[in-house]
């Protein structure tokens, strides 16, 4: 008997949670023939709920949580914008997200009490282990957001929204910050020493105390603290002539 294949083509999990994947054709358009797409899928941290984002590109897109099993899916933000990147708190009381190119926000798990937290060209955040804080990169330069000669350098901020932190301060790019699970220190990804070779360094949680870790002629990107805090995970890409 023929084994039935994962319906995994179309936003994992979620799309046969939220009505399948459709037809599953050769024609690439048959993938996902609905103008509404649902996609980044995040488990709450007690595991009962999962938020994502829904919409489509001639319609706003909104963050939504729906129960485990797919039922009740709720609508928490209704933003006239479009915001992306929803991330939960440590403890699954707080969401935050991206405005567009606007900077970040924060809200209840309910959708309550939003409010902006910063306003530049701020990507990657990420919540400190005890969700006082997060960490994000900033482009520092105050040109328009996406500008490719942009100086970014990474951030944090109070979950309150006091006016945020400049961690780092270095000509290269500095991205995709990750918290150790003690909240001591934070990995991330630099071109400070060569534009054209990432390096993973980590510093003190304070800025402090920069260092180089992997220190090599090859692009290492998007370091992940293992949980007990003694690895850090990261993508590799070797150089090829």
């Amino acid at each position: 008997m023929m084994k039935q294949t994962p319906c995994l083509v179309c936003g994992f999990a979620l799309a046969s949670l939220l009505g399948g994947c459709g037809d599953m054709g050769t024609d690439p358009e048959a993938l996902d023939p609905a103008p509404i797409t649902n996609f980044g899928p995040a488990w709450s941290p007690d595991g009962k709920r999962i938020l994502f984002h829904r919409g489509s590109r001639d319609i706003d897109f909104d963050i939504y949580v729906m129960n485990a099993d797919g039922s009740n899916p709720t609508n928490l933000t209704k933003n006239p914008a479009w915001v992306f990147d929803a991330v939960w708190s440590p403890d699954g009381t707080m969401i935050s997200f991206r405005r567009g190119n606007t900077g970040l926000s924060v809200m209840n798990a309910d959708g309550s009490d939003l409010r902006d937290l910063t306003f530049g060209c701020d990507y990657d955040h990420v919540w400190s282990p005890d969700g006082a804080q997060i960490a994000f990169r900033r482009d520092v330069t105050g040109d328009p957001c996406g500008t490719p000669a942009g100086n970014w350098e990474i951030c944090v901020v109070k979950a309150d929204g006091v006016t945020p932190t400049v961690l780092t301060n270095d000509p290269g790019a500095d991205l995709k910050p990750d918290w150790s699970p003690d909240g001591t220190q934070i990995a991330f990804q630099s071109g400070r020493d060569d534009p054209f070779w990432w390096q993973i360094y980590v510093m003190k949680a304070d800025g402090s105390d920069p260092t180089n870790l992997s220190s090599d002629a090859v692009n290492d990107y998007d370091p992940v603290w293992s949980p007990d805090g003694t690895r850090i995970a990261f993508d590799r890409i070797p150089f090829s002539s």
